[in-house]
């Protein structure tokens, strides 16, 4: 089911109603109408599919920046379970919406539009109780507050961070903490490279590929999803 429709969906039930009818019944998730509450499309699941393999093979935690109501973090999460791979994914948000400050200044900037209440239907309490009842709370850890406030906390190695942050100073500051945490062959994945509704990701993305593409062996976009790896000779470049 397409994107818009969940959202409309969402749109039309309040928010508790909501979350207590899927806490009562889990199965729900599953559906393709909800879809673990992910916001990411079919094109993005597929380049999720076809990354995760490459990025087991890393050592390393898993991190995203980002996650609402952590339903990416849940496919992935799933994803290691099937497969028998004992990693930590991080889920980092503030589980309340964006800063006001940063969404004010790239709404002058016309980078941003409609987006003052976005993602802020979800709460670090309703991510637990879901996080429980799909019993993935011993692999998702999801960590509440800004980022700047919390990544530089979380002390890594990791072999994967998915940046999807919305916004261009946060997209940018979540990329340059993270990165020198990422294992040598680690993975980095950002979202919305495309987004007519949050512009700036696309020049944080663009700012971070320039800077750090003597470092990089993997540089493009697939599908949907941006995806850059750190090489594996960290002497090189």
């Amino acid at each position: 089911m397409p994107n818009s429709w969940r959202s409309r969906l969402k749109r039309l039930i309040p928010p508790p109603l909501l979350n207590q009818t899927l806490l009562s019944a889990p199965i729900l998730y599953r559906t393709a109408l909800v879809n673990y509450e992910t916001n990411m499309g079919p094109p993005d699941i597929e380049d999720l599919n076809e990354i995760l393999p490459e990025v087991v093979k890393v050592p390393g935690d898993l991190v995203e920046c980002g996650v609402s109501r952590c339903g990416s973090a849940v496919i992935t999460a799933l994803w290691l379970r099937k497969h028998g791979v004992k990693r930590r994914l991080y889920a980092c948000d503030s589980f309340e919406g964006f800063p006001p400050a940063e969404i004010e200044k790239e709404t002058q900037r016309g980078l941003i539009t409609g987006a003052n209440n976005a993602f802020t239907s979800t709460s670090y309490e309703y991510v637990l109780r879901k996080l429980k009842v799909l019993s993935l709370d011993g692999i998702v850890i999801p960590v509440e507050g800004y980022f700047q406030d919390t990544l530089e906390g979380i002390p890594g190695p990791f072999c994967y961070a998915l940046i999807d942050c919305d916004l261009e100073e946060s997209t940018e500051y979540c990329a340059s903490v993270l990165f020198p945490k990422l294992s040598p062959g680690g993975w980095m994945v950002f979202d919305d490279y495309h987004s007519q509704q949050f512009k700036g990701v696309r020049h944080a993305v663009d700012r971070f590929v320039r800077d750090h593409r003597q470092q990089l062996d993997v540089n493009e976009l697939r599908r949907a999803l941006y995806v850059v790896r750190k090489k594996r000779d960290t002497a090189a470049g």
